[in-house]
């Protein structure tokens, strides 16, 4: 499904195999401020491969403790049942180590006041599992409305562009591009979508991570 966004107009047009399927209004007012969140919100998210359609993996994530700088997060994975703690910044930048290093790095493609045409660069943010790294420039590229298994939101998208650095257990690199689906009104990512290249250039991995539902904190 293809997302086309009107700017002046804020009219969202969602194409398909049969055509226009349906016509909506995003209502996403800029500049979006940073999220006012409650200890207890949930959410869950689907990844999927876009080679095949299939799912690869399922994960929780609840905010458990909002520090001045920091929030604490509970997560789990259908992968990796037991639970796990994660740090981000109050903008939702991953904090994260290499492996080699106690030294946590908080990067990330959001930035906060989110403003049209915005930009900003990420630089060496450690992968996950702490192998590698990755660098990118972000900008705010439009409002949209997306529909998830979640359900409808109107959301900023992000798009992000640079390269990754793997520098253990091999060491190669290559470009990476990503796209964010923010969603103003639960203060949480509503979809991504992440694509990487080869050394060579060839297409490699291509995955989408989409929301399955959203519980608020009391």
């Amino acid at each position: 499904m293809l997302f086309i966004a009107n700017k002046v107009k804020k009219i969202i047009v969602l194409f398909g195999l049969g055509g226009v399927l349906t016509l909506a209004y995003s209502q996403v007012q800029f500049p979006v401020s940073l999220p006012a969140l409650k200890v207890g919100d949930t959410a869950k998210y689907r990844a999927v491969d876009l080679w095949n359609n299939k799912e690869l993996s399922t994960s929780q994530n609840e905010l458990v403790e909002i520090q001045n700088d920091r929030l604490v997060t509970r997560f789990t994975t259908s992968t990796a049942p037991e639970p796990r703690t994660a740090h981000f910044t109050r903008e939702w930048q991953p904090c994260r180590t290499m492996r080699n290093s106690d030294q946590a790095v908080c990067a990330g493609a959001f930035k906060f006041p989110m403003q049209l045409a915005n930009k900003h660069t990420y630089e060496k943010l450690p992968w996950p599992n702490g192998n590698g790294h990755s660098t990118a420039t972000c900008e705010v590229k439009a409002e949209e409305k997306v529909i998830v298994p979640a359900g409808a939101f109107d959301t900023v998208r992000i798009e992000c562009a640079g390269y990754y650095n793997r520098v253990f257990d091999g060491s190669f690199s290559g470009r990476q591009m990503e796209v964010y689906w923010y969603g103003p009104t639960i203060g949480r990512l509503v979809k991504s979508q992440y694509f990487d290249f080869t050394s060579s250039g060839s297409p490699f991995n291509k995955t989408q991570t989409e929301l399955i539902e959203f519980t608020a904190g009391k």
